[in-house]
């Protein structure tokens, strides 16, 4: 091709009677080319400011931002001056942005080749704030899953003793609790996947500055704050006896981590903090942790989206149990059992266990079981919780086969790091 773009070329090779298609893509660069979206982009708020995602017609050029009042539309010149940049090395952008998300702005954005020339519109979007103070709009954003360019702030603490939850679909947006407390949640439904859960799914949303006070969730798989993620921000979060129960991916914050978007999940200062009347159980199931139970690729078997997952900062103290296998004080089990894997990277840094975990096969302070080849690090964590393992009713007093008190297995063969982490006891065979 001689004009810029992006192309596909199908070649059709036959020898005797057999034939095959090859299909490549082609990049041609130009760089007076005309660079543009080919759609129009999304753009999402983000903890730490926005986001624009959407593909382009070239690989090559910049993408540049602004964020503030409603006003003059930006020229280029404005752009290089007071707008954020972020380079395009592909065809498809998912670019992060920084804003301080206290009140309504406007975002302005705009394509420049790599000659320098302004070659797309001037896009703009609104990004709008809406208060919550009452159950009825809390229950209705959890129910559609936000707006993501909408920033929802919560303005009161909200009890929901009495009330009937409602679970809807994933969470896109971002909520800020402002310190705010919501209680009395009770959900009982096992009628299907992530139903006894808060929220249905974490996908992209950012969650933060909020407490979970008296809550009782009861379903089949998949349940916890939220039932799945895929992808997003949950920070400065503390629920306090939090109860979650299921059959099997059952954890604190995540029943299930899955693929499906790409987009990292990044979790920090959470605390977990339970009293003997609170626990966090799979019962006679599997795949259960204080704050994520199962990481595992969730659609096709062949998927190519793969999430980095970081966990910091954070506590929990509070019992983890499942009767059949994979139990840990922080994470169950990262999984990668269909020919992909959910997570390209896991890390654990500064965070404590001292709760209890109680598991038949594969239990650990930090996290039970690691498969996979995918590199997974864990530091500066300390465990220091009881252990029972193997149906002992008494906690292990020194480590065992599939009982640590950082890992209860894992890969001998992924790269495992594991630095600054103290324990009751010393590892099982660990060769990090």
């Amino acid at each position: 091709p001689s004009n810029a773009g992006i192309y596909e070329i199908t070649k059709i090779v036959s020898i005797g009677s057999d034939s095959n298609s090859y299909t490549y893509t082609a990049y041609v660069v130009d760089a007076n080319a005309v660079v543009d979206f080919v759609a129009e982009p999304q753009v999402g708020v983000t903890y730490s400011g926005f986001s624009i995602k959407g593909t382009l017609n070239n690989v090559s050029g910049t993408l540049y931002a602004i964020a503030g009042e409603e006003g003059e539309v930006p020229t280029l010149s404005d752009f290089r001056l007071y707008g954020q940049s972020y380079k395009i090395t592909s065809d498809f952008v998912d670019a992060q942005f920084e804003a301080d998300n206290d009140g309504e702005y406007y975002i302005y954005y705009a394509v420049v080749n790599p000659n320098g020339a302004l070659t797309s519109e001037v896009y703009s979007t609104k990004i709008s704030v809406t208060e919550i103070s009452t159950a009825e709009q809390f229950i209705e954003l959890a129910t559609s899953g936000g707006d993501s360019s909408s920033i929802y702030k919560l303005t009161a603490d909200i009890d929901f003793s009495g009330v009937q939850w409602k679970v809807g679909d994933e969470f896109k947006a971002l909520l800020d609790g402002q310190g705010h407390t919501i209680s009395g949640i009770t959900v009982n439904d096992s009628s299907d996947e992530s139903k006894g859960s808060v929220f249905f799914g974490l996908d992209g949303g950012s969650l933060m500055n909020i407490t979970f006070k008296n809550v009782s969730l009861t379903g089949a798989k998949e349940n916890g704050l939220f039932g799945t993620a895929t992808g997003g921000y949950i920070g400065n979060v503390k629920l306090e006896n939090f109860a979650v129960e299921g059959t099997e991916r059952i954890g604190g914050l995540v029943g299930k981590v899955k693929e499906q978007s790409g987009m990292d999940l990044i979790i920090e200062r959470v605390s977990l903090v339970n009293d003997d009347d609170h626990i966090i159980t799979a019962g006679t199931g599997k795949y259960v942790g204080g704050l994520i139970g199962h990481m595992q690729v969730g659609g096709s078997v062949n998927s190519t989206y793969k999430v980095n997952v970081s966990i910091s900062n954070c506590y929990v103290d509070s019992t983890v149990i499942c009767g059949n296998s994979e139990a840990g004080g922080i994470v169950g089990k990262w999984d990668d059992g269909y020919n992909g894997v959910v997570a390209k990277s896991l890390t654990i840094d500064r965070c404590v266990f001292v709760g209890t975990v109680s598991c038949r096969s594969r239990a650990g302070g930090i996290i039970a079981y690691q498969t996979g080849s995918y590199p997974i690090t864990i530091t500066n964590c300390v465990s220091f919780g009881d252990i029972h393992h193997a149906n002992s009713t008494d906690p292990i007093q020194v480590a065992e086969k599939n009982a640590s008190g950082v890992f209860g297995g894992y890969n001998a063969n992924a790269p495992t790091t594991v630095l600054n982490c103290y324990a009751k006891f010393a590892e099982h065979n660990a060769n990090y």
